[in-house]
């Protein structure tokens, strides 16, 4: 009886240190993910024919004036 015991607080050890380290490695492959996701989206976003062309008047202001 000592020995079945000792078998089943092994085996709850053993299930809760796995858990726990699916857990760690669920948690870190999302982060992963979600940071691959936004980088994806924000480097390699096409600009828009208004975005480029708000850019090249401020640039040209810029040139005209010599203020910025």
């Amino acid at each position: 009886r000592h020995v079945q015991t000792y078998s089943v607080a092994m085996n709850y050890y053993l299930a809760t240190a796995i858990n726990d380290i699916v857990s760690y490695l669920y948690d870190r492959l999302m982060t992963f993910f979600v940071f691959a996701f936004l980088s994806i989206f924000f480097f390699f976003k096409q600009k828009t024919a208004y975005e480029i062309g708000v850019r090249l008047v401020g640039s040209e202001m810029c040139i005209r004036d010599r203020n910025c």
